[in-house]
């Protein structure tokens, strides 16, 4: 059985028990642990992109991540886009 089993049983949309990317990626314990890896994530400028990136953001690994809107995905990413180990690129 899946520890995460539980929290979806009741799917109740925002505000539901179910784990978001960044507890997976705690829960995992790899946090800090993927440095000299790399990881492409698609669609960084809205959505599930933007919280993908946060949680694979605290690994450690550069990211390489793909958008059809570069200044969109810039503003976005603020507060999380780091210069020295992350690299937007247009996309479509």
């Amino acid at each position: 059985m899946s520890r995460y089993v539980e929290t979806h049983a009741k799917p109740n949309g925002p505000g539901d028990a179910h784990p978001r990317a960044l507890q997976i990626i705690k829960d995992q314990g790899v946090e800090g642990k993927l440095h000299g890896e790399i990881i492409v994530i698609t669609g960084t400028s809205s959505g599930i992109g933007i919280e993908t990136t946060r949680a694979l953001a605290t690994t450690g690994a550069t990211l390489f991540l793909t958008a059809r809107d570069v200044a969109k995905a810039q503003s976005a990413l603020a507060g999380i886009f780091e210069p020295s180990r992350m690299e937007i690129m247009e996309m479509d």
